[in-house]
């Protein structure tokens, strides 16, 4: 047993994380995103929207649904 405390090298750690790839995505700065990418190669925050509907009962649910969020497309009531 070491009487020593643990402390866990961070250095190492810091290494890895330097290396970790990058997300690229462009930032409203213009600039690419430095932020440590996941798998699917994009950060937490520019991982991507949701994928459209594949199947055929997905698609038609999609097309006959009401969007509420159209972007400002609703006229407001005075």
């Amino acid at each position: 047993m070491n009487d020593e405390p643990y402390a866990p090298d961070w250095r190492a750690a810091l290494a890895l994380a330097c290396e970790a790839a990058r997300c690229g995505a462009s930032t409203r700065s213009g600039c690419p995103c430095q932020g440590p990418a996941m798998p699917n190669g994009r950060c937490r925050m520019h991982g991507g929207g949701s994928r459209d509907p594949i199947a055929a009962e997905g698609l038609a649910r999609s097309k006959t649904s009401t969007r509420t969020h159209a972007g400002g497309l609703q006229k407001a009531s005075l």
